[in-house]
């Protein structure tokens, strides 16, 4: 992979880090995806994200982090409430059935 130096303002850098920081990823993981936009402008795959995109995912790494302490807290608590989201995403449409071979 090729590597690329850049001189930034120290606020913009610690802005970077902070965002970073709050979304668990390096600074680097932050900075490709503009980069991509920049050189692949008007291809839909290679987009930024959109705010609530940012969101679902900083959302989805708390769920990691909480499921990976209950799995040992307490799994029989972490079983049931799987259970019951499971119930409340197909009850509203979310979560599609397993199809059957």
């Amino acid at each position: 992979m090729a590597r690329i130096t850049i001189r930034i303002d120290d606020d913009l850098y610690d802005a970077l880090l902070r965002r970073a920081a709050i979304a668990g990823v390096p600074c680097a993981t932050m900075v490709r995806p503009l980069l991509t936009q920049l050189a692949y402008t008007g291809q839909a795959s290679d987009r930024l994200r959109t705010p609530g995109e940012e969101g679902l995912a900083i959302s989805l790494r708390i769920l990691e982090l909480l499921h990976a302490d209950m799995e040992v807290r307490a799994p029989d608590a972490l079983r049931d409430g799987i259970a019951r989201s499971k119930s409340i995403l197909r009850d509203r449409q979310l979560l599609s059935e397993p199809e059957s071979c």
